[in-house]
């Protein structure tokens, strides 16, 4: 019996979640794409800052 009234809750608490999740979803895509575009800067900057410190170093007279 108390298997049944756990799985019950755990249920009526998913249901819950997606509701929320329904009603939210345009927010969440907008936090989605907001850290997906930061994610892109980040690679991009790391990968233009490493390229132009190993060409800095290969320009250095040795």
């Amino acid at each position: 019996m108390f298997i049944i009234f756990k799985l019950n809750s755990l249920m009526e608490e998913a249901v819950m979640i997606k509701k929320l999740l329904e009603k939210n979803i345009v927010g969440i895509l907008r936090i989605s794409l907001t850290a997906v575009t930061g994610l892109l800067a980040y690679q991009i900057l790391s990968y233009l800052f490493i390229r132009a410190a190993l060409n800095s170093l290969s320009a250095m007279p040795h």
